[in-house]
């Protein structure tokens, strides 16, 4: 009786007074699994607007190790991992991470943010000056402890930076792997330079875009640029390319057992075993097909920002999933993606990293695109562009 409850409520359609009207892209509710195309109430489209991309979110294999995890161990452990909350799915889950990165430990945690935290807050001293990059992802600052002296820099011009660091002895350097709306990879290997004579500087990368993604065996941006150093310090997330949810931080025994604990780890309940076990499915298909999976996506990427390059369209490609597109100047960003979304395709208006900031269109390409989505996309960037300017005339002419 309960499951036929549950289901019949779960295919109930959703009210009137429960969702906006139709395809309104600021009400969007998810009505089925994400992946190369998405149910928004009872609409399908095709979706550009997630980070799945090793398409791995609604992959059987990591579905039916979450279902087999959550009859084994039910939805929570309800208990930190410092008293009862330790189960077999989280001490696996932290051996893989480790495989996967090439490390002795893992420490795994809620959520990519999480991460940062409890990052920061071990390595932390009081005599440490923080850099952070302008750009960088909010939860890396806002994971500074308390009355650190922060000090901020861009990316574009590290001489500044380098003039920051004279006579600095202790601190920090925080950036992101990958920029989160154009895909800018940072310029790790600058900084390394900088910092190489610096004993007392250590680089934090939150590379929840880059790991899994990048790098000769998927291990993110300090591997894409062949860095191996204890100087360096890299979180990451395994909500993306990973397809599940949580935050990870790789290193040594010592390091691991150092972040353990910290306040943030201590008092926090785990994730849940169905998704650590979903979790560990993913990096078991990394582990025999992720090169592959890489290359699909990569490919997907190029052919997509060499299109809308000839198609007359503004946009940036540097290696990565993510791609910012401008339209012509007399196409409305905004509006255009809502006619987009009209058409069946989801390419979203984002403002990052703060709520307030200048909006631009921000797509993420999966490696379960097809060539034929990625030409469909196209078109329909055209065609709505074409509409857009001749309403635009429509309106001049009245």
């Amino acid at each position: 009786m309960i499951p036929r409850i549950l289901t019949s409520w779960l295919a109930q359609p959703l009210t009137p007074t429960q969702h906006a009207p139709p395809l309104e892209s600021a009400h969007l509710i998810l009505n089925g699994p994400v992946g190369r195309h998405t149910r928004f109430s009872d609409h399908e489209v095709t979706f550009y607007g997630g980070t799945n991309y090793l398409g791995l979110a609604n992959h059987p294999l990591t579905r039916m190790a979450a279902g087999y995890a959550a009859l084994k161990y039910g939805t929570s452990v309800a208990a930190s991992r410092i008293t009862t909350g330790t189960a077999k799915p989280h001490i696996m889950l932290e051996r893989s991470l480790a495989l996967y990165m090439g490390t002795k430990d893992a420490v795994i945690c809620g959520s990519g943010g999480d991460a940062n935290r409890i990052l920061l807050n071990g390595i932390t001293n009081f005599n440490d000056v923080v850099f952070c990059e302008q750009t960088a992802h909010p939860t890396l600052l806002e994971s500074v402890p308390k009355n650190i002296r922060t000090q901020f820099f861009s990316q574009d011009d590290l001489t500044d930076l380098e003039h920051q660091l004279q006579g600095i002895d202790h601190g920090l350097i925080l950036i992101n792997g990958v920029n989160a709306l154009t895909g800018r990879i940072a310029p790790l290997d600058q900084l390394y330079q900088l910092m190489r004579q610096r004993p007392g500087l250590r680089l934090v990368v939150d590379d929840c875009h880059g790991v899994f993604v990048l790098g000769l065996r998927g291990k993110g941006t300090v591997e894409h640029f062949g860095i191996r150093s204890d100087q360096v310090f890299q979180t990451g997330t395994m909500s993306k390319a990973l397809g599940s949810f949580g935050g990870f931080i790789a290193g040594s025994k010592e390091l691991c057992q150092q972040l353990r604990d910290t306040t943030t780890y201590r008092a926090s309940t785990p994730l849940p075993p169905p998704v650590a076990a979903a979790s560990i499915a993913s990096i078991a298909l990394l582990l025999s097909r992720g090169s592959d999976l890489r290359r699909a996506l990569l490919h997907n990427a190029k052919y997509l920002a060499t299109r809308l390059n000839d198609l007359g369209f503004e946009t940036t490609f540097y290696g990565t999933p993510i791609l910012s597109i401008k339209p012509p100047q007399d196409v409305d960003a905004k509006k255009l993606s809502d006619d987009l979304l009209r058409e069946g395709i989801y390419l979203p208006f984002i403002r990052y990293p703060h709520k307030d900031s200048p909006g631009q269109l921000r797509l993420a390409l999966s490696a379960a695109h097809l060539q034929e989505d990625i030409d469909a996309l196209c078109d329909q960037l055209v065609q709505a562009c074409n509409r857009h300017r001749e309403q635009s005339a429509a309106i001049q002419t009245i």
